[in-house]
């Protein structure tokens, strides 16, 4: 049985690890959202709600990855592009489609990343929520759960409960987009509270109760909200108001987790009112069955899910896309594979993919890129500079393109370099208090633009060098406290990497720069 600790808390989900958490949750799910009054309105009269015909409707969401206070046990970015794929192919036969809506956020809380109540999981989401889209937040601790969705809030979903080929995000949004379980009602037992767990060999009653008290379309702190849900018969007879209210999601009274067999349907023998035996049909999405058995909203979910958009979050909506899929994988530039870098400011680059607005850059001590031993970073350029390697190392590195519309692509064909320690002088130019460089990587027939914050005037040579160490550029500089900046022509330049040193008698800085 699932224990409803204070939130409609949703979940589904293998309790798989998915990468670095460990944890796993006491109950996979606890949800108890009943049939909203928007949702009774829309299924005695569906015909009356708007659905959008045939047209694709693109959700705005924000996605929220919750750290210890240190910064540390992140969801994986990999993962995530991998499970923002399965979540829209789930949702691609109902015509729904989700888009990340801006930059995935990073918040560092302990106490939020293990949260005990899903109170505590609304007060996160009231402190970090972005407007006008569907926020969800992974987590390592969703108070005991797997998963759980908050009407007038938001998701949050257990790490571990959240690898790539599980449903629980599914599951949550179709909460989030007002669906209730097919077997609503059941969630705690006869009775509401756990007092009467079900004899699935007896003939069920005609109702049940239910608690769902936090699932209501605002938060109620100071009243218990008890009901009566009618069961579901076989014959459908009471289809349109017991349960969840769709006739085409057949009765389901199993609350906690279960296996479908061959044909797809539950192991357990259950008798409706009318004691008419009947197995649960393992195939939906807002049941309790396996991952593995889970694959579908019924048609009737479907065009809910739909009105629901477009009568109460509409705010949600965008426009159709301008990005199309990003088909290609990234070619890798520099370093050369195979080839010996210096590591002090390491860069990495690729050329840019076409419809691709992010790259997630993965690098390893080993070509199996495993976890624990990989460094992940999402930039919005194709390029990285990287100082969190170490000296006479071997490194793989591979990059993956994606836009926030479209996750589900590949990886590049992984290269390798070695690092050693930086051939520089440690005797920096103290004056220097900023130098930038732009554009970085630079493009062939583009003039580089360099400046420079000073503290004190400084004198002194600007000097360039190829990898072969032959000068291309030297320059004497008078440079005043305060912003200073001069261009380098590097038309006649081949592609490659360069270094630029600042040097006079009494220190040197030194510079990457790379042209492709």
């Amino acid at each position: 049985m699932y224990k409803v600790t204070l939130l409609f808390i949703l979940c589904l989900g293998g309790v798989f690890l998915s990468g670095q958490e460990s944890l796993v949750p006491a109950d996979f799910c606890g949800s108890n959202q009943g049939r909203s009054k928007w949702l009774q309105q829309f299924q005695q009269s569906p015909e009356s709600f708007r659905k959008g015909g045939d047209t694709t409707l693109y959700v705005a969401m924000t996605v929220h990855l919750l750290g210890t206070d240190e910064g540390a046990a992140y969801y994986s970015k990999n993962t995530l592009l991998d499970a923002f794929c399965k979540l829209n192919e789930s949702f691609a036969p109902a015509g729904i489609q989700f888009f990340l809506a801006g930059d995935v956020l990073y918040h560092n809380n302990s106490g939020y990343y293990r949260h005990t109540t899903v109170l505590e999981g609304a007060d996160m989401m009231f402190t970090y929520n972005v407007p006008n889209t569907l926020n969800t937040y992974f987590v390592s601790d969703p108070a005991g759960n797997c998963g759980y969705n908050l009407p007038y809030a938001g998701i949050a979903n257990a790490i571990s409960c959240s690898s790539a080929n599980d449903i629980t995000w599914s599951h949550e949004v179709g909460h989030g987009l007002s669906l209730p379980h097919p077997f609503f009602g059941w969630e705690g037992g006869i009775n509401w509270d756990d007092t009467d767990p079900p004899n699935f060999a007896d003939a069920a009653p005609e109702r049940v109760t239910a608690d769902y008290t936090f699932f209501q379309d605002t938060l109620i702190l100071d009243t218990l909200i008890i009901d009566t849900v009618y069961v579901e018969r076989t014959d459908g007879s009471n289809c349109s108001f017991a349960a969840d209210g769709f006739c085409d999601t057949t009765p389901d009274y199993l609350a906690s987790r279960w296996t479908c067999n061959g044909t797809g349907v539950s192991a357990v023998v259950q008798h409706d009112p009318a004691d008419v035996a009947f197995q649960s049909n393992g195939s939906l999405i807002m049941n309790y069955a396996n991952d593995a058995c889970q694959n579908q909203f019924s048609p009737q979910q479907q065009e809910a899910m739909r009105a629901f958009l477009l009568a109460r979050r509409a705010n949600w909506l965008s426009a159709a896309p301008a990005l199309p899929p990003t088909t290609e994988t990234a070619n890798l530039t520099l370093p050369l594979d195979g080839a010996t870098v210096d590591n002090s400011e390491p860069l990495l680059s690729w050329e840019a993919v076409p419809q691709a607005t992010g790259y997630l850059v993965q690098v390893s001590r080993l070509n199996s890129f495993p976890p624990a031993l990989t460094d992940n970073y999402l930039t919005h350029t194709n390029s990285l500079t990287t100082d969190t390697l170490s000296n006479d190392r071997t490194y793989f590195w591979r990059v993956r393109a994606f836009n926030g519309y479209h996750t589900c692509t590949a990886f590049s064909e992984r290269q390798s370099f070695i690092t050693t320690a930086p051939v520089v002088g440690t005797q920096f130019i103290r004056e220097l208090t900023q130098w930038r460089i732009m554009p970085q990587p630079l493009v062939a027939g583009q003039d580089l633009r360099l400046e420079w914050e000073m503290s004190q005037p400084w004198e002194g040579r600007l000097e360039g060098y190829n990898q072969l160490g032959q000068p291309f550029w030297i320059q004497e500089l008078q440079l005043q406290p305060g912003s200073n900046n001069t261009l380098i022509n590097t038309h006649d330049l081949p592609r490659g990497v360069y270094l630029l040193r600042m040097v006079n008698a009494t220190g040197q800085q030194v510079r990457k720069i790379i042209l492709q």
